[in-house]
């Protein structure tokens, strides 16, 4: 029995919950949230029964009762409810599914209001939307879209799916989910003779089906150590999808070269389908009966479509369209990866339904069978207890304002520490699926509310201390921006949130599954194979909070994990610390080895997640990689050191609040850095570390270095300072600023020694410093932004075949820093590539000009404009730029120089306004403003340091050079 708090207590001793104690039905207020436009489409909210009642004091019917759903209107709406049981066939849990009638564009909300213990039966629904059959071993699902077919001889998966378009097209096909490997072959779940096939739910408004079911060969024999998967197929009657998620498990020790899932294949006798695409962005083709795999390119969706009807995969890491019909046979393809024994968890979405006639219409199809409602449920009984405690804290933030200094100091910290455990409270009260959350973000915030009231009264002097809170459940850590709560109970120790105190943010997503901190791979000394120990292996879980030395650190420990079939082989300690006045966190994880016969591999630490809703992420890929957290995500996964994760470091923000997550390891060990997409609009961010004595037996074996994890106001670039301040002391860095060497470090410009890879580590060998692959719309520049002065970089243009794409490549390569080599010769083969290198040529010329900005210089923030400013839309690899390029440079004798090209092929009209603070140039003074155009035309002019607001037209392919200084009077 959990224990309850005081402020519960203290809520059902003033009757907040006086109806508690009946047995009647129990109503509550449910705001949803368009996530993509959505119509007519099916709402669905999972409750902890079993926590809820315990929380409130509910008294349910224990056997058997029904929810029903009215709109805001009142009007009741057709709704389905899963009871889920525990072993004695009492109530834990349910899942109430409902239709919300109407079309609702994205970001729309509406109001459900939701009642649960009704014991009527519901009211019946003038059309069964789903229908499940049975027929022998097949089980048919009948939507209003398509009928989709099951069996139970193939190991459960799908075998059929016929369009019920007038006529009907039926498409026969084989899910080859499989794990395989060089020595022992591939493994189906589809040879499972005997699968465990269940009908959760079979409609009217939803089915589920839930399948295990085991990897065997051909002849039903399974694979060794008989790993297994499970598959859950949800269909919502009115929407032309089927959800899929896949849990895949095996022995510890059982390392596969190949998992595939999602693998959806057929092959006929004649194609069925003449086109495919991939998106977004939108990419079509034709297709053409040849062994050719047609990759989406970070796209997070692709098709096989007619005129008539589409078969698509939505979903990250997609691997991509087959098209061999004739030979292997055509498919579409989910995750493509190695499978070390460790869960894999794996979701798509699986769209059968109309294609509407076009590509275009199809890409809009398939954005909507993306989306889909967000809920978040409106208890009152669970958010007034935070009401209180807020009006608690107004209330003694004004007893605080008479206070002397320190105290008032201190007070604020812990106001801020508590208003945002309050919002926490908030937060975690919208989610019923599991209310730990929410009981420890209240337990906390009653604390801080009573830590905050002693210093007041004068009790206690101020302490300044990071660690705020801490009891066997919960631990909070908060300093300057950065507050982070750990949750523990008898089967977890977990980071529940991180926030910015300042902003009231919170980082991880209300809801989510807070993601296990670690895990690590030992290798078997005796046979060569890797085990994967999780934090569920461990014997005991305990945590020490301390703040000795002004230094706070939570300590946790999982003793006498399981290593394979060895108990108790290690012991993994992580240890958080924070300093008073500091926005970051420092991680760091140690393992004890109790056998000889395991040795350290490889440490995935920290795993922080899921971080969301929605927001953006910026990963160290090329010049750098950003992307928004839409639904569905694709994944990234980068070694470092090299090009496609040149630092270690990544980031989150949204709303001008962002996370930092970086590696502050100056030995530059090689780790892999990974942004794997979650649910929700969410993601999960890690770092695995091979440890430089991987293999080799010890006692023990500590990182040596610190991950941290940082509150910060800003995007990617603020980030990019963050980490700079750090790498630039680095040992990489240690010949220093390009203009200020010397000697046998100095750089000749017209004669530079060059490196294919722009990994930091190569810095300290190499002057340049090869960028290429792919550019454009998701490019932001990162490397720039850290090493702009230490480094010189070159290219050459990617898309010799699409003069937009080549324009736009080459204005972007050129605003951030890069000397243009336009000499590829397969780009100048070309006649309608001639004007690019015109343009091109024009670029370094400039480039030449300002190279004490773009080659010697600082990157600063890249200027913000204002005006009608277009995107150009180009093709193959960049989606959609800015048709004006921008950005600005600090030269080594601190002018700043502004820089714009027009890589569209219209006129552009846009304003920048700015102060010369801004650009770190002394205020009140005067500024002299020197412009320079492509076209060598040049003009002077001087303007207030206060407040500059400058417009420009620019013609197509034309660039504009602006140098501000300050005038001496």
């Amino acid at each position: 029995m959990r224990t309850r708090t005081a402020i519960i207590a203290a809520a059902l001793a003033l009757g907040a919950l006086a109806h508690a104690a009946t047995t009647r039905p129990f109503n509550f207020d449910i705001q949803l949230r368009a996530e993509g436009r959505c119509t007519s489409r099916v709402a669905s909210v999972q409750i902890d029964v079993a926590d809820l009642t315990e929380e409130l004091g509910l008294k349910l019917p224990e056997r058997r009762w029904n929810a029903a759903v009215a709109h805001e209107t009142g009007a009741w709406l057709e709704s389905q409810t899963l009871l889920e049981r525990d072993d004695a066939g009492q109530i834990t849990g349910c899942t109430v599914h409902w239709l919300v009638p109407g079309d609702y564009p994205d970001g729309d909300t509406q109001l459900s209001h939701v009642v649960l213990g009704r014991r009527e039966e519901p009211a019946r629904f003038d059309t069964d939307y789903v229908t499940v059959k049975r027929r022998g071993t097949q089980i048919a699902v009948r939507t209003e879209n398509f009928v989709a077919v099951h069996d139970t001889a193939a190991g459960g998966m799908l075998t059929e799916v016929t369009w019920l378009t007038r006529p009907a097209t039926t498409l026969p096909i084989a899910m080859n989910d499989r794990l395989s490997s060089a020595d022992r072959g591939a493994y189906f779940l589809r040879y499972d003779r005997e699968p465990q096939v269940e009908v959760v739910a079979d409609g009217p408004l939803v089915a589920k089906i839930h399948v295990r079911a085991r990897y065997c060969n051909e002849a039903g024999n399974p694979a060794p150590g008989e790993p297994s998967a499970v598959y859950t197929f949800t269909y919502r009657g009115i929407e032309p999808t089927i959800g899929m998620t896949a849990v895949v498990s095996g022995p510890a020790g059982e390392s596969w070269d190949e998992l595939h899932a999602f693998e959806i294949h057929h092959q006929t006798d004649a194609p069925i389908f003449d086109q495919l695409a991939f998106g977004p962005p939108l990419q079509t083709m034709p297709f053409v009966d040849e062994p050719q795999t047609h990759r989406p390119h970070g796209g997070h969706w692709a098709a096989l479509f007619t005129e008539r009807h589409a078969i698509g995969l939505i979903g990250s890491r997609l691997y991509g369209i087959h098209t061999d019909l004739s030979g292997y046979g055509a498919y579409l393809h989910g995750p493509w990866q190695s499978f070390d024994s460790a869960t894999q968890h794996f979701d798509a979405t699986l769209y059968l339904g109309p294609s509407d006639g076009s590509p275009d219409a199809l890409a809009e199809r398939m954005a909507f069978a993306g989306g889909g409602w967000s809920v978040n449920c409106l208890v009152k009984e669970l958010y007034a207890p935070a009401d209180e405690l807020q009006a608690r804290l107004e209330e003694l933030e004004a007893a605080s304002a008479d206070a002397e200094f320190g105290v008032r100091a201190e007070a604020l910290r812990l106001l801020d520490t508590g208003q945002w455990l309050v919002a926490g409270v908030r937060r975690a009260a919208g989610s019923l699926a599991s209310l730990g959350s929410w009981r420890e973000s209240l337990t906390a915030a009653t604390a801080v509310a009573d830590r905050l009231a002693a210093l007041v009264d004068g009790a206690e002097p101020p302490a300044g201390s990071p660690l705020v809170y801490a009891d066997d459940a919960t631990c909070v850590l908060a300093a300057d921006r950065l507050a982070l709560r750990f949750g523990r109970d008898d089967g977890s120790m977990v980071l529940r949130q991180i926030g910015h105190t300042f902003e009231n943010v919170d980082y991880l997503r209300a809801g989510g599954i807070p993601a296990d901190l670690w895990t690590i791979t030992m290798r078997d000394l005796q046979n060569d194979a890797t085990r994967t120990v999780r934090p569920e292996d461990a014997a005991a879980r305990d945590w020490v909070a301390s703040s000795e030395a002004g230094e706070p650190a939570l300590t946790m420990v999982w003793g006498g994990c399981s290593v394979g079939e060895t108990e108790g082989a290690v012991d993994v300690i992580v240890t958080v610390t924070m300093r008073a006045g500091s926005e970051f966190s420092n991680w760091r994880l140690r393992v004890r080895s109790h056998s000889s016969r395991y040795a350290l591999w490889q440490v995935e630490f920290p795993r922080i997640g899921p971080v969301g809703p929605a927001g953006s992420v910026c990963v160290p890929s090329e010049w750098g990689t950003a992307w928004e957290l839409l639904t569905p995500l694709s994944d990234w996964r980068a070694g470092y050191p090299g090009t496609e994760c040149f630092a270690q470091m990544m980031c989150w923000w949204r709303d001008k609040v962002g996370l930092y997550f970086a590696a502050h390891d100056p030995g530059a060990t090689v780790k892999e850095f990974a942004v794997t997409s979650r649910p929700g609009r969410s993601a999960r961010l890690s770092v695995t570390h091979s440890p430089a004595d991987m293999g080799v037996p010890a006692d023990g074996h500590d990182m040596g270095y610190d991950v941290v994890l940082g509150a910060y106001d800003g995007d990617w670039y603020e980030a990019a300072r963050i980490y700079r301040e750090w790498a630039t002391q680095q040992s990489w860095c240690s010949r220093g600023p390009i203009a200020e060497r010397e000697g046998a470090d100095a750089i000749d410009l017209e004669g530079v020694v060059t490196a294919e890879s722009h990994a930091e580590t190569n810095i300290a060998q190499f002057d340049g410093f090869l960028m290429r692959g792919p550019k454009g719309g998701d490019q932001v520049p990162l490397y720039p932004a850290i090493y702009g002065e230490y480094a010189l970089t070159f290219g050459r243009p990617s898309e010799v075949n699409a003069p937009g794409a080549l324009y736009a490549e080459t204005g972007q390569a050129f605003v951030f820093g890069s000397t243009i080599d336009s000499s590829d010769t397969n780009a100048s083969a070309h006649a309608e590539n001639s004007e690019v290198a015109e343009y091109a040529k024009s670029l370094t010329e400039m480039g030449c000009d300002f190279a004490d900005f773009l080659s010697l210089g600082e990157m600063l923030r890249p200027p913000l404009l204002g005006g009608d400013v277009p995107d150009v839309s180009v093709a193959r690899g960049i989606v959609q730029v800015s048709a004006i390029q921008r950005s600005a440079w600090r030269a080594p004798d601190g002018r700043v120089g502004l820089f714009f090209t027009n890589v569209s092929d219209v006129a552009v009209t846009f304003t920048h306004a700015f102060r010369a603070s801004d650009y770190d140039l002394p205020a009140g003074g005067t500024l002299r403003l020197t412009e320079r155009r492509s076209s060598g035309r040049e003009s002077q002019m001087q303007a207030g340091a206060d407040q500059v607001s400058l417009e420009y037209t620019l013609a197509s392919r034309d660039t504009l050079a602006v140098v501000l200084e300050t005038v001496t009077d």
